[in-house]
Parts: structure tokens; sequence; C-alpha cells
């Protein structure tokens, strides 16, 4: 369904493209084998979760995803805050590196056509627009492995580091 569409509770005016796509006989095949290993699969990504979570928990500004409990998030995606640093910024210091990251969400829906016709004081997300531009997906996928995982939190802890000096706050070297 439309967001705009949704957020003004009007149904949607025709089936969307996911609600018209079948699987051909191969990918369901294919799907129906991954999800014969769920579990595993949801263990490697929660693994490298983790390992995230832990390497950056003491980085200041430096906002990742919690896990309330009882409740496990699949990780589908990481989504990482480096405040200061722009997307195109964060994704030349990345792709420097050699990894490739997410930067999806690059608006907020007040700026979406349907609520530009709104005063827009009455959408004020000064937070919300913030995070928009400071936020991007970490690689996460079920062939990710340890040295992979390694190779992204050196990354990050670096550009913690650079963004540390540049505001002329105290280093926050860690060793992993």
């Amino acid at each position: 369904q439309n967001p705009a569409e949704a957020l003004t509770g009007q149904g949607p005016k025709s089936p969307g493209a996911a609600d018209r796509a079948r699987f051909t006989n191969l990918q369901a095949r294919l799907t129906r084998r991954a999800l014969e290993h769920i579990e595993a699969i949801l263990a490697v990504r929660r693994a490298s979760a983790a390992r995230y979570r832990e390497a950056f928990s003491t980085l200041p500004g430096v906002v990742c995803p919690s896990e309330a409990d009882g409740i496990q998030n699949t990780y589908g995606r990481f989504p990482i805050r480096l405040p200061g640093r722009s997307k195109a910024d964060l994704e030349k210091m990345f792709l420097d590196a050699g990894i490739e990251i997410g930067l999806y969400y690059p608006y907020v829906i007040p700026d979406t056509p349907s609520f530009l016709q709104e005063p827009a004081d009455e959408y004020d997300v000064p937070n919300a627009r913030r995070a928009s531009m400071e936020t991007v997906l970490l690689p996460m996928h079920t062939g990710l492995r340890g040295p992979d995982v390694d190779k992204v939190i050196a990354t990050v802890l670096k550009i913690a580091e650079l963004s540390q000096r540049s505001e002329g706050l105290p280093s926050t070297s860690q060793e992993h």
C-alpha cells in the first residue's frame, strides 16, 4: 500500500506489484530450502548484530538497534547512526575500506508530496530529519563471517575516531 494512502486511511487504488507477484517453481523451491535452515540463518545474523552492538556501545553519539527483553530481531538490516557525518561522506569512507553499505531512508514522511501541501511548521521533525541524513545500513547477510564483521567494526571505529578528532573531543580508541 502507498504510505500516503495508509496514513490518510484510503485504500490502494489498485493492487501493488508485490500483491500480484508470484514465485516461479524454482524460486519457491529455493525459498523452501532456505526456510528449512532459517534458525541457523538467523543465528548468524544475530551473532553479527551482537558483535556490532558490543563494539559500538561505548562510542559517544553512535546509535544502534537494541532488543527488548524477550524479543529477538531478525536483522534483515543493521542501521547505525553516526552523528555529524553525512551519508555521502560515510559511503565514501566505507567504500574506501572496501565495504558496501545501504543508504536507505533518505527522507522523512513530512517531506513527501502528500505532506508538502500542509503548513511546514505543523510537521517539524528535526531529530528525524537529522537521523535520515546520518543513518546507514551496515552489511548484514548470511554470508557475513567473522573477518568481514571485524573489518566493518574497524571501519566504524576509525570513522568514530576521526569524528572525535574533528570535534576536538578525547580519543575513544579501542582494541578489537
